[in-house]
């Protein structure tokens, strides 16, 4: 564990955000991907990678092939950190999805007719 002025904070990857004044604004990371899936994204982020730096060497100037790149260095990013900025999202606008139809329930529920 480590320690940030007076907050402990786990040292392996946590979503969450560190209110002191020095470290403000960080956020940490929670694997949100299983290891073999993890696996996978680093392999195939690696094969799109050497493809598109093949590529690169014979056309210059392709912003197709740049994207590529970019796309399999973020695969590999995500594959080593084992956290996918997608899932979090979709696991957090269900979460959000949930909220909003306990909500409407709850005042179906109580409704009065007069």
């Amino acid at each position: 564990m480590e320690q940030l002025k007076g907050k402990m904070v786990i040292s392996d990857f946590q979503l969450e955000l560190v209110t002191d004044s020095y470290y403000k604004g960080i956020v940490r990371l929670r694997p949100n991907i299983s290891i073999i899936n993890s696996l996978l994204r680093i392999t195939a982020g690696l094969t799109i990678l050497a493809y598109g730096t093949a590529k690169l060497t014979r056309r210059r100037c392709s912003n197709s092939v740049l994207i590529l790149i970019i796309i399999g260095a973020m695969k590999v990013a995500e594959g080593i950190l084992r956290f996918c900025p997608m899932t979090a999202f979709c696991k957090k606008c269900m979460i959000m999805v949930e909220k909003h139809n306990e909500e409407d329930s709850f005042e179906e529920e109580y409704i009065q007719p007069s």
